[in-house]
């Protein structure tokens, strides 16, 4: 199990989204999406320096027994954020793509269980409070719906 978290946790590096946005904004523009892919960006970038800033300004140091070795300060879960913000947006830009209800359905829910499967793996590998994971949740659910609104609203241009 722990492994598996470990490749979890992984997938949800600043890392792995920094490349994975990318290969999202590239995907975006090609399929002549440039008005998504220009606020994917732009809610990604925000989001990621949120959590850098409200980091520094609360200062909670992490848990003291961990599987994994992290640097910083524990809240936000800057994986839990992200993951968040990029998975919902892969639901948002590509679930009216699928005929299907029941394709759809599924590819909505297997986006959702990462943002869980990520949420979860900072707890269990102990880098995280519950409550740090719970507060980036809000915290990004916040941040999608102002972007979802703006986007509803064509209030982001192309």
């Amino acid at each position: 199990m722990t492994f598996f978290m470990f490749f979890i946790t992984s997938i949800g590096s600043p890392v792995s989204f920094y490349l994975l946005s990318l290969a999202l904004i590239g995907l975006l523009w090609l399929h002549n999406k440039k008005r998504d892919a220009r606020g994917f960006f732009y809610v990604m970038s925000i989001s990621a320096i949120l959590a850098v800033l409200i980091k520094y300004a609360v200062r909670r140091p992490r848990p003291p027994v961990t599987f994994y070795p992290e640097i910083g300060y524990s809240f936000p879960s800057a994986h839990a954020l992200l993951a968040l913000i990029f998975f919902l947006c892969i639901a948002l830009f590509y679930e009216s793509h699928f005929k299907s209800k029941v394709v759809k359905n599924v590819f909505i829910i297997c986006n959702i269980s990462m943002v869980i499967l990520i949420s979860y793996s900072r707890v269990y590998l102990g880098v995280h409070y519950w409550s740090d994971v719970i507060g980036s949740l809000i915290i990004g659910s916040g941040i999608f719906l102002i972007y979802f609104y703006l986007r509803r609203r064509h209030l982001i241009k192309s």
